[in-house]
């Protein structure tokens, strides 16, 4: 792991130290660094339907908040102040986007969420608020001021009303920062904090999910439901009339109670559901169908024309189950033999692959079905040198 993913501030440090606990400012981390889109680009990406993307305009003190929400067709009419337009999951489908995704690669896959990058006109802003996730806050060119309370917010907080914004109707900044392109500022969930641009300006937010329990529970049952046999129905074995025909009796609930024990059991199961939850998509540039023939392009990763990147890390994930490695990628699992545990940890960790880190698995036909069907499937992108 490259010394200064941080800037001066080892990861080690940040992790005992401020990760989950409390904000810091990492102070030219990025400096020097080429970011790989700018504002065009970020403004064809809210013409995407498939992008969710939303326009603020106001500043909250000589107007109201609104928000309007994407599709975008035409920006000619935007103001000279006062304005941000924010682009969620950028990193979908834009492999160039990486550079930045891979800097935080000293935390779990299954906790990288998206990259949301936002382009402000001087004032502008999405007003005072709070996020209920750790966001890394890259400065990618042009000034900001940000304003936060050190302390993250206990409990609910009132907001205001009648807006599809989370506005806070009361917000009491005790750190102020005027950050400049490669400042890094991180905030653990629930910091109230506001970022209000000096100039015109670019801010990259790294985001990190925590799944909700009620949301992972109903994904996992939903999983482990569609693999239960279609005949799994109550055996009524009563050889008695019902004296109460209204009373529910005692048998259903104990066989529903055997019968749920009986899954939860299943260790195997029951972590394989997991995974499969964890590694699933939430947006866009994932099919369900392979697109044949861009496996093809393989070939000139093999012959040194090309390299492998992912379209998007944190899709990508494995476990171990016995003598068998299972990966993940974007809501699938491939079940590959212990041997190929290097294979699938290059897959799900490496940045780029190149024909000289593939050259073990050419001739593997197990490992390059799996190459073959991670590229039909756009979560791997073959890019030319």
């Amino acid at each position: 792991m490259p010394a200064d993913l941080l800037g001066d501030l080892p990861v080690t440090v940040f992790m005992r130290d401020y990760w989950h606990r409390r904000p810091v400012l990492l102070r030219g981390a990025l400096a020097g660094c080429e970011f790989p889109v700018d504002a065009g680009q970020l403004l064809q990406m809210a013409r995407e339907p498939e992008r969710v993307s939303r326009l603020i305009t106001g500043d909250g003190r000589s107007g109201a908040w609104e928000v309007e929400f994407g599709p975008f067709e035409d920006f000619t009419e935007l103001p000279d102040r006062n304005w941000t337009l924010l682009v969620q999951q950028t990193d979908r489908g834009t492999p160039e986007l990486n550079s930045i995704m891979n800097r935080f690669r000293f935390i779990p896959n299954w906790r990288l969420d998206d990259l949301q990058i936002s382009l402000a006109a001087p004032g502008g802003s999405a007003g005072p608020h709070i996020d209920q996730y750790d966001v890394f806050l890259i400065q990618s060119y042009g000034h900001r001021v940000w304003q936060l309370e050190s302390e993250p917010a206990a409990g609910d907080r009132p907001v205001q009303p009648g807006l599809d914004l989370a506005v806070l109707q009361d917000f009491h900044p005790d750190v102020e920062y005027t950050v400049v392109p490669g400042d890094i500022l991180y905030l653990p969930p629930r910091v109230p904090h506001w970022g209000i641009a000096v100039d015109e300006c670019m801010t990259c937010s790294v985001g990190f999910r925590a799944p909700n329990f009620g949301d992972m529970l109903m994904g996992v049952v939903e999983g482990m439901v569609e693999r239960l046999p279609e005949d799994v129905k109550y055996p009524d074995t009563r050889c008695k009339p019902a004296e109460d025909p209204g009373r529910i009796d005692d048998e259903i609930l104990s066989w529903f109670d055997r019968m749920l024990r009986a899954l939860l059991a299943d260790r195997y199961n029951l972590e394989q559901m997991v995974c499969l939850y964890l590694s699933r998509p939430e947006g866009v540039y994932f099919v369900e169908d392979p697109m044949p023939g861009l496996e093809k392009d393989l070939d000139y990763v093999r012959k040194g024309c090309a390299v492998v990147e992912r379209t998007a890390a944190p899709y990508l994930m494995y476990r171990e189950f016995g003598t068998e490695v299972r990966l993940y990628a974007a809501g699938r699992e491939y079940g590959l033999p212990h041997r190929l545990r290097p294979f699938v940890q290059m897959i799900t960790g490496t940045a780029l692959l190149d024909a000289a880190a593939l050259a073990p698995y050419w001739h593997d036909p197990e490992a390059l079905e799996v190459l073959a069907d991670l590229v039909r499937r756009l979560v791997l992108y073959c890019r030319e040198k």
